[in-house]
């Protein structure tokens, strides 16, 4: 009993400061599963350190255990071969195995499109919202990041990754879409996503061509 009471005390206090950070002994003896590696405590201990998180957020054993499958699977997909050079956005074969179950545990925003309507954008931006319909663009950025995980050591960088990727995939349906205030996807856009082949010399026809498709 004093050694979960201990792991407890260590968590919930490294959330709120930063201090004595976990071990992977802390989330066992608490009988938790999907955390046996180095990679996964970093990745896990950021997300808890993060000043977005909140005690309230990890208080539970489900609440918990749902970040650290999330984390799981994320680093799971991260070290897939990549991908981009041999297939792009629109001819994934890989199995990943993120969802957005594990994209919500963590924090972002995914909206199911069937039954709620994406804001695609926001005062003229993109947002970040995750889409059933952009969820293969984050999916395959998280699979083309270093296959060593080392792109992925902090939470801060997994949510510059997952939000760039949604925004650059959310102006580029908006704006085939034909939505008002739309920004003009850029080369960096199609990059994000996983479309190879787009320069500035041929961007603006591709813009022109989506628009008039109305992708």
């Amino acid at each position: 009993v004093q050694a979960i009471f201990d792991s407890v005390n260590t968590l919930l206090n490294y959330v709120e400061n930063g201090t004595d950070a976990p071990k992977l002994s802390d989330f066992t003896t608490l009988g938790l599963a999907d955390i046996t590696t180095a990679d996964q405590l970093t990745l896990i201990n950021s997300y808890l350190n993060d000043t977005n998180t909140a005690v309230a957020d990890i208080d539970s054993y489900d609440e918990l255990q749902a970040r650290l499958t999330a984390v799981k699977n994320i680093l799971t997909d991260a070290a897939v071969a990549d991908l981009a050079a041999e297939e792009g956005i629109d001819d994934v074969v890989a199995s990943y195995v993120t969802t957005s179950a594990n994209l919500e545990a963590l924090g972002f925003t995914y909206v199911d499109t069937s039954t709620t309507t994406a804001t695609l954008v926001n005062a003229g931006q993109a947002t970040t919202e995750v889409t059933p319909e952009n969820i293969a663009s984050v999916r395959l950025a998280i699979a083309n990041s270093e296959d060593d995980l080392s792109e992925l050591q902090s939470f801060s960088a997994l949510k510059t990754l997952i939000e760039d990727t949604a925004k650059a995939a959310n102006t580029i349906q908006a704006y085939g879409a034909g939505v008002s205030g739309a920004p003009v996807p850029t080369v960096a856009d199609y990059t994000a996503i996983g479309v190879t082949g787009v320069n500035s010399l041929n961007v603006a026809a591709i813009n022109s061509s989506l628009a008039e498709a109305g992708v």
